[in-house]
């Protein structure tokens, strides 16, 4: 019983060190799968359209990812001792990838939040929120594909990501010209040009109808759409046609409907537009309608639209 007396406390002092040393391999490992859990739930979330949720959940695993590192500094020290260093710096890394794509999810969803409150209307300045969605999508996309050129992005996170880039890139990327585009300052009215890609033209297409679209505050306010005849039918100024639509087919003057004949969608719509202007000069309201820009689509591009 003497022995037995000893041997205890020496046994429980031994299982607490014992439990101290493994306690920051523990700690490290309960939180970084923590952390790996919410963005998993996080993603199922956004996938049902529950931001808020998805929010919080993203919120948490960056707070447990946090958790995760600093507790990992005890653990570097025990790993340098019994030379598992290089071991260890792997774990790191897959916590500090964790924590990065967590921090580009929370950037994504600000963005996807203030976009929500622009176009809902909720919005008290819409181009500032837009200003500020545009760089919290710039801050996702940089750490996206920091993740992707260290090679720390998984396959199946990398699918989705990249079904998403795009508009993400293209959002990003044309940033300093949307608030213009978008009628921030200003509405802004645009030529849509519906192109029959089956029936080819130099431009994408025969044009068989047009819209006019208009644009404010990042909202389409209008949308009307008509057939190309009727405002071919309106014009009344005589444009000299390409030679080539002039000997086949043949045209003495040049109309909207076969006004993209020319490979270059610029000069189209350059020409589109001047015309839209002449048919448009003689309407009731007695004043020559100019529009901001063209927009040219086909069935291809509103599928992809869709």
């Amino acid at each position: 019983e003497r022995r037995r007396s000893v041997v205890k406390p020496f046994l429980s002092l031994l299982l607490i060190c014992l439990f101290l040393i493994l306690l920051p391999f523990i700690t490290t490992s309960v939180y970084a799968l923590l952390g790996q859990r919410e963005i998993k739930s996080a993603r199922i979330s956004a996938e049902h359209s529950d931001l808020t949720k998805a929010r919080k959940q993203i919120d948490r695993s960056n707070t447990f990812f946090d958790i995760a590192l600093k507790t990992g500094r005890a653990l570097s020290y025990e790993a340098k001792i019994v030379g598992m260093k290089n071991a260890y710096d792997k774990i790191e890394n897959k916590i500090e990838a964790g924590k990065t794509l967590s921090q580009g999810a929370l950037y994504l969803l600000d963005g996807v939040d203030l976009l929500s409150m622009t176009y809902s209307g909720q919005s008290r300045d819409v181009k500032s929120d837009f200003s500020k969605a545009s760089n919290s999508f710039k801050s996702a996309v940089g750490l996206i594909q920091k993740l992707k050129a260290e090679g720390n992005l998984s396959e199946e996170y990398s699918r989705e990501l990249d079904n998403i880039e795009p508009f993400i890139d293209l959002f990003s990327s044309s940033s300093d010209i949307l608030p213009e585009v978008l009628g921030f300052d200003s509405e802004k009215k645009y030529l849509v040009l519906l192109q029959d890609n089956t029936e080819l033209r130099p431009g994408g297409g025969h044009i068989g109808s047009i819209a006019v679209l208009k644009v404010k505050n990042g909202r389409v306010t209008e949308f009307n759409v008509s057939p190309v005849s009727q405002i071919d039918d309106k014009l009344t100024t005589n444009i000299d046609p390409p030679f080539a639509l002039k000997r086949y087919l043949p045209l003495d003057s040049l109309t909207l409907e076969d006004s993209n004949f020319d490979p270059d969608f610029i000069n189209n719509a350059i020409t589109s537009s001047n015309i839209y202007s002449l048919a448009t000069k003689n309407l009731p309201a007695g004043r020559q309608v100019k529009v901001d820009g063209v927009i040219g689509g086909d069935s291809i591009f509103i599928k992809n639209l869709i």
